[in-house]
């Protein structure tokens, strides 16, 4: 939980780099030591986005680097970074924008062309981006853009951070990554997860919407399988808990999101 003895130390490191008419943004989703502002910087409006516990910025950083060559027009401009200390953060440019929804997507089918593309770039760049899911991509002007590098990974580039799999929070943590859709709990690939959106976008659809969709399924699941990040995670308290909390919504008769393991 994040507190006003959090708050001060962020503000003066922010202030320190001149950044102005700083203010809170998407409170509600601040966790896992993770914070957002907007604010003015170099008379630019900017997306603000500390990290004071996992130090996974790095990862964002990295992926903006290897990628905006190819990517330039489907990445948030990256101004500024600092990745010392405890307190780290990255300074982007704010993207006036919606976050892609079904509504969209079913209306605009082209972004499919556009995230087809994207998660190809990634493939080629060696990156697994881990989190695939529509809130992670932003339109706005028949613009698309994706976001949220923090947790991505790669088999190649070793420079990439992972948290510590031998923490049971983190284990658990890990174990959600992804929103259901990647293959099974510790198992990514992005042409997985963007498929298991379309088979459940396909029950929503239209009749002419579903037989474009079913288009673009068959297209996408010829690359599924091809790229994988995989690790073992996992302690004995982990699985003692999990068990515990599975058994005690079973009990009450609460559903629950966990998956078979491996």
């Amino acid at each position: 939980m994040f507190t006003i003895r959090h708050i001060i130390p962020i503000y003066v490191k922010l202030k320190d780099l001149n950044i102005k008419n700083i203010s809170f943004f998407n409170f509600l989703n601040w966790r896992n030591g993770y914070c957002y502002f907007r604010g003015v910087y170099n008379k630019k409006e900017v997306f603000i986005k500390i990290d004071t516990k996992f130090h996974l910025l790095i990862n964002d950083k990295l992926a903006y680097d290897l990628c905006k060559g190819v990517m330039q027009d489907n990445l948030v401009d990256l101004l500024y970074s600092s990745l010392d200390g405890r307190i780290q953060f990255l300074v982007y440019e704010f993207f006036h924008s919606n976050e892609l929804d079904e509504d969209i997507l079913l209306n605009n089918m082209r972004y499919l062309d556009d995230i087809i593309r994207i998660l190809n770039n990634l493939s080629d760049a060696g990156i697994i981006h881990r989190d695939i899911k529509l809130d992670n991509f932003l339109v706005s002007n028949n613009q698309l853009k994706i976001i949220d590098f923090t947790f991505a990974n790669s088999n190649i580039h070793k420079e990439f951070k992972e948290v510590d799999v031998k923490n049971s929070y983190n284990c658990f943590l890990l174990e959600f990554l992804g929103a259901g859709l990647n293959p099974s709990p510790f198992v990514w690939d992005d042409f997985y997860s963007l498929h298991s959106i379309l088979k459940k976008i396909e029950k929503d659809a239209k009749d002419p919407q579903e037989v474009k969709l079913n288009t673009y399924v068959k297209e996408i699941m010829k690359s599924v399988g091809k790229m994988e990040y995989r690790i073992t995670c996992g302690t004995g308290y982990y699985f003692l808990s999990r068990k515990i909390k599975i058994k005690i919504k079973e009990m009450l008769g609460i559903d629950h999101r966990y998956r078979r393991l491996y």
